[in-house]
């Protein structure tokens, strides 16, 4: 019984932190996985679509779709790649950099909220406590270490090639 309850408590916390990020989100006209991607881009800076899905754990067609409408609210840009022309980086935009300003904004007051009963200890235990639950359902917070390696140019491959 108390597993039960604790799931159901964990469940029951997530909705209603989900629920408030998400009003406090389209306050600011922005969507939570709208402020996802712009955070990743503020965070890490302009990158391709892949990386971009592979660090937040999404689909190549998903994160194409979500840049999509990102470009057409002006709050991100497709720029080519100066070290290969054939594809294209994701930046932001002046609005976009706002707008992933004010997410965080949303972000932390939502995080100082969780901690204000017991303080930055219980929350850092309970992040703690998440992170090695995450691990054990096998899923990944996202990350952007071990982005995808930019395939070498058909040039340089045949440079390698000749060069063996």
């Amino acid at each position: 019984m108390a597993r039960r309850l604790t799931l159901h408590l964990l469940l029951h916390s997530a909705r209603l932190i989900e629920g408030e990020l998400r009003a406090s989100l389209e306050r600011i006209g922005l969507s939570h996985e709208q402020a996802r991607y712009l955070d990743a881009l503020f965070e890490h800076g302009q990158m391709a679509i892949t990386a971009l899905a592979h660090g937040l754990g999404l689909s190549q067609p998903a994160a194409t779709t979500m840049v999509r409408r990102l470009i057409a609210d002006r709050r991100v840009a497709i720029a080519a790649d100066p070290e290969d022309g054939r594809s294209s980086l994701v930046a932001l935009t002046d609005r976009g950099v706002r707008a992933a300003r004010a997410a965080r904004e949303v972000w932390l007051r939502a995080e100082h909220r969780l901690g204000a009963g017991g303080g930055s200890k219980d929350l850092a235990q309970l992040h703690r406590g998440l992170s090695r639950l995450l691990d054990r359902l096998g899923g990944r917070p996202p990350t952007f270490r071990g982005r995808p390696a930019k395939r070498a140019s058909s040039g340089a491959r045949r440079k390698r090639r000749a060069e063996r």
